[in-house]
């Protein structure tokens, strides 16, 4: 039996990779001289002729391998944990990913510095007439609620959907509406959407162009991130800077990004997501003060300061 075509073409590709990081990259390296070979992808070559950092966003792929395709599995599984322990040093994006790197790959707790991600300065709130043109543009309800990001199942898209039926069911009028790109099991949800008749009220946008993404996280009622585990959940502060009420998972590092601005709920309970959307949605005091919170909590991250200290430790790495 011959192998599938898209089979056979994620295999070449992974070969042109592994021979790329693992042969070529290094050899570059060695030509150009450099002081410091940094990795943001979490595997690094098995040799440099620098010192290295790795950045690992975070170890979902280890803790939920059953969400991710068997491929993605079995070549982070095997490349993971050798390029962890072999790194110079390692950068990751939140606390919570720093105890399950310390754990999963059984590192020094001072091998791993914390660099936080930040909401761009693009996100912020816009005037009436920006929002106004992007609603019109996509046909946006007066009222919806948003989610964004890849479709994939750790971000638990089918229990908000069941969730937002179970609202629906009992008159909510809001629209529900996904931006972000086409993952794996996306045919999954599309069935679950028919059996739960949600055909009519939630709208699939893709990806949108950057300064229209920013123009939705304004035009949205509420923002819905229940997934189930993150590195970091940038979306949270994406919203929270254009000064969108949030709701998401009390998991991972969510509420480490959330901090005391945004409604947190379980998101493995259906009726917990549902609650805390119409807990939302029903009170117009509290959406306001998730606002106003929301605001101040996307200030306190900042690119500068990301930069400033990832630059740090390659000065810390290059003179070790």
């Amino acid at each position: 039996m011959s192998t599938p075509k898209t089979v056979r073409t994620r295999m070449d590709t992974l070969y042109r990779d592994l021979v790329w990081m693992h042969a070529i990259l290094p050899l570059k390296a060695r030509q150009a001289g450099i002081d410091v070979l940094h990795m943001p992808t979490g595997i690094i070559p098995y040799w440099s002729p620098s010192p290295m950092v790795l950045t690992i966003l975070d170890t979902v792929l280890f803790q939920m391998p059953e969400r991710f395709p068997a491929w993605q599995r079995r070549y982070f599984q095997a490349m993971g944990p050798r390029s962890a322990r072999q790194a110079d040093r390692i950068l990751t994006i939140s606390e919570q990913s720093k105890r399950d790197i310390i754990r999963q790959f059984k590192v020094a707790p001072e091998k791993v510095t914390v660099t936080y991600l930040a909401a761009g300065p693009e996100f912020r709130p816009l005037p009436r007439e920006n929002i106004a043109a992007v609603r019109s543009l996509y046909g946006l309800d007066e009222r919806f609620i948003l989610t964004v990001g890849a479709i994939e199942p750790r971000k638990n898209l089918d229990r908000l959907f069941e969730a937002y039926a179970k609202l629906r069911s009992k008159g909510l009028p809001y629209q529900l509406v996904h931006v972000g790109p086409k993952g794996w099991l996306q045919e999954d949800l599309i069935v679950k959407i028919d059996q739960l008749s949600l055909q009519e009220s939630v709208r699939f946008l893709g990806l949108l162009p950057l300064a229209d993404l920013v123009a939705v996280y304004n035009a949205a009622s509420l923002f819905v991130y229940p997934s189930l585990y993150e590195g970091f959940g940038l979306p949270v502060l994406e919203a929270m800077a254009c000064g969108c009420p949030v709701v998401t998972a009390n998991t991972s590092s969510l509420p480490e990004v959330a901090g005391d601005a945004a409604v947190l709920v379980d998101p493995y309970q259906v009726d917990a997501i549902a609650q805390g959307i119409g807990e939302v949605l029903e009170n117009t005091n509290l959406a306001a003060e998730l606002r106003e919170r929301g605001w101040q909590q996307a200030q306190r991250f900042s690119w500068q300061r990301t930069a400033l200290e990832t630059l740090k430790v390659y000065h810390e790495v290059a003179g070790k």
